[in-house]
């Protein structure tokens, strides 16, 4: 892909953020549910009981958009 086609995708999916409603409501629910962790704070315990199952790990060398769309179950 040109530096001109990423551009363009960027400002597509800009344009979708600023005009969907779906996906607005969507980043200000992430935006306002994000946490920042400073460096030493100290976290509360994991209650690693409320997992059915082990965690999958998959290391992957595409990019994490086709890494997802391989993986997406």
């Amino acid at each position: 892909m040109s530096s001109v086609e990423n551009v363009e995708i960027f400002e597509d999916t800009k344009r979708l953020c600023e005009t969907n409603g779906r996906i607005k409501d969507t980043l200000a629910r992430s935006v306002k549910n994000q946490k920042l962790i400073l460096e030493g704070e100290e976290l509360s315990p994991v209650d690693k009981t409320r997992f059915s199952d082990e965690a999958k790990i998959v290391v992957s060398t595409e990019r994490t958009f086709e890494a997802a769309a391989g993986y997406a179950g």
